[in-house]
């Protein structure tokens, strides 16, 4: 589900399988700094592609949560030289640009070299609330020999944005005697709306191979994350159904990781089965530094707002400071075996935590030690004709924060999935579906204490399962088109909390699919322009625990058209012009984290983007 918690600037809000990928974003196959807080949000045009993995995978990326991860791959140099310029302009005033060089160094091509970077300004949906980014990332290879690489990467970013405002039900989810609140209404202060983001990586991929039959392959990077919040933020309607209450709120949340994974491949063949052994070691060191403080801010008319009431941000943490080193080494070995039109996988992983959390407020430190072992097998057969059923029992290992209220600490939580599949690539076509059917446990899940309801116990237990439908194709004559389905019956089997036993997770619809048409003109007069379009659908969802907050059905349209402008002038080759619109019917959609604060989904937003690649 994209935007669960409405059009927030701050983080990429989404989930897979009923669970949140907070905490499971990937750059380069290793895991970014993460915190309650601070978390990171790479900006996209420094990627090349993004990789979502749905179910388990802690065999080869150690702690994930069991709906899946989501792992984002850097632009890298290339042997054939990149040059490309960009600017862009839309709703809301934004003025962007970016730009992305490289190639070779040398005449040999030993040395390649690739710059990418981005600028943006820009107002949002919300009054008072800007949208300012910066972006660099530099990257460097070396190629040492025919067989061994080394490349450097690394990257900047620095957002400077305001922060989502907190609505009550009423107005916008549900009816209010005094009306409806406006997409636009921000309930906080001037002085107190800031969101600063600094984060930054540096580090390296290196390759060797040996022969054709042994390569080693190593990754590092030390990447760092701070967050700075201070903002006045609404805090639930009072009985009058007009005046909300307000408060203020700042954050300092830090985290910074040191990675490195080391992977040993060797393939070779034992009789008639082929085999692709890989086996690594990855090492992780990260730390998170967290201040949280509340203090008071005047209430405020939600439906005639006067701005300019009184406020104190707080000068000190008075509601949470902790500080959190974690220490995470994992072995894992991994087997493909082949045989004939048969390909079996089979991993297991083992993993030992170290954990030790320093509560500055009370002075007391608390010390976990989490070991677990995690598997996966796969079973696949590929037909001549492009047909590939396949089966999967995989596990996922997650270590939790914190201790409940008698002091212990909190075991992890733990994931197990079985799924059973198909692939369908029809030889000489340029097509592609999947259909796949998934049943997932997930244990040790944190509910609320019954005795003492300031902490949490682990009784909890949630089960999901569901069917998903992929399909993307080049029907010809230059159409091409994307579709998708999922169906996600979610259900919480165990809990402390009697009225949310049986009920399904939050912000999980039950049904999504979306559909996606794009049509470039071969020929004749128009040759050289595209134009595209599509649709969104999510079934109603519940903002709450006990499913008492029901998120409304939304269908959302979205189109696009582009133009090569070297097909009206040849003088413009490597020019394009496009202008993309989301949410093309400008709908209201809400979405609700719990009952006293709902957001508002993107409205929409229409971009034009003026490239020239040469």
């Amino acid at each position: 589900m994209a935007e669960p918690y409405g059009s927030d600037l701050r983080y990429g809000w989404s989930t897979v399988r009923g669970y949140s990928l907070q905490g499971a974003q990937f750059l380069d196959g290793m895991r970014l700094p993460f915190n309650t807080y601070a978390v990171p949000q790479v900006e996209p045009w420094g990627l090349e592609r993004l990789e979502v993995l749905r179910g388990p995978a802690s065999v080869l990326y150690g702690q994930i949560p069991p709906g899946g991860m989501l792992n984002m791959i850097s632009r890298r140099p290339t042997d054939v030289a990149t040059r490309e310029l960009q600017l862009q302009t839309g709703s809301f005033g934004r003025l962007q640009g970016a730009f992305d060089l490289g190639g070779k160094l040398d005449q040999d091509g030993r040395f390649l070299y690739r710059f990418t970077g981005l600028a943006r300004d820009s107002d949002t949906q919300s009054d008072e609330v800007r949208d300012r980014r910066l972006f660099l990332a530099p990257s460097l290879t070396w190629r040492i020999s025919p067989d061994t690489s080394l490349t450097l990467l690394s990257y900047w970013q620095r957002d400077d944005s305001g922060v989502q405002q907190f609505l009550p039900p009423r107005g916008t989810l549900w009816s209010n005697p005094y009306g409806t609140v406006p997409i636009n209404r921000f309930v906080g202060e001037k002085g107190a709306n800031n969101f600063d983001r600094d984060q930054w990586g540096i580090g390296y991929a290196f390759a060797h191979r040996f022969d054709d039959r042994f390569a080693f392959r190593q990754n590092l990077r030390y990447s760092r994350l701070d967050i700075d919040l201070n903002v006045v933020r609404g805090m639930g309607l009072q009985a009058d159904q007009r005046t909300l209450n307000r408060v203020a709120v700042a954050i300092r949340d830090h985290a910074d990781a040191f990675t490195l994974d080391n992977q040993g491949e060797a393939r070779f063949s034992t009789g008639p089965v082929s085999h692709t052994v890989l086996a690594g070691l990855d090492y992780r060191r990260a730390f998170a530094d967290y201040g949280f403080g509340r203090g008071t801010a005047s209430s405020l008319d939600l439906f005639n707002p006067v701005y300019g009431g009184a406020f104190t941000l707080p000068t000190s943490y008075n509601m949470a400071r902790t500080f959190t080193t974690q220490d995470q080494v994992g072995l894992y070995l991994q087997d493909q075996l082949r045989f004939d039109r048969w390909t079996l996988t089979l991993s297991g992983r083992h993993d030992w935590v170290e954990t030790d959390t320093d509560n500055r407020l009370t002075d007391r430190r608390t010390r976990q030690s989490d070991r677990a072992a995690s598997g996966r097998v796969g079973l696949n057969y590929l037909f001549d004709f492009g047909l590939a059923p396949y089966v999967s029992w995989s596990q996922s290992f997650q270590p939790q924060i914190g201790t409940d209220a008698a002091g212990s600490p909190f075991r992890p939580t733990r994931g197990e999935q079985w799924e059973i599949g198909l692939r369908y690539q029809p030889p000489g076509l340029n097509a592609a579906v999947s259909l796949a059917a998934f049943d997932g446990t997930l244990t040790n899940v944190l509910t609320t204490d019954p005795v003492n309801t300031m902490f949490q116990v682990q009784t909890g237990e949630a089960r999901v399962r569901g069917i998903e439908i992929e399909g993307s194709a080049s029907l010809g004559m230059g159409l091409s088109a994307l579709a998708s389905y999922s169906y996600t019956d979610s259900e919480v089997t165990r809990t402390t909390v009697a009225a949310n036993l049986g009920k399904r997770l939050t912000l999980t619809p039950e049904h999504s699919a979306s559909l996606w048409l794009d049509y470039t003109f071969p020929e004749g007069p128009l040759a050289g322009l595209s134009i595209a379009g599509g649709a969104r659908y999510f079934s109603g969802a519940y903002g709450d625990a006990a499913n008492t907050l029901e998120v409304p059905t939304n269908t959302l349209f979205d189109a696009a058209i582009r133009y090569e402008l070297g097909r009206f002038a040849p003088a413009l080759e490597g020019a394009r012009l496009a202008v993309n619109a989301a949410n093309l019917g400008d709908k209201r959609v809400v979405t609700c984290a719990n009952t006293s604060d709902c957001f508002f989904a993107a409205r929409r937003t229409v971009l034009a983007t003026l490239s020239y690649r040469w």
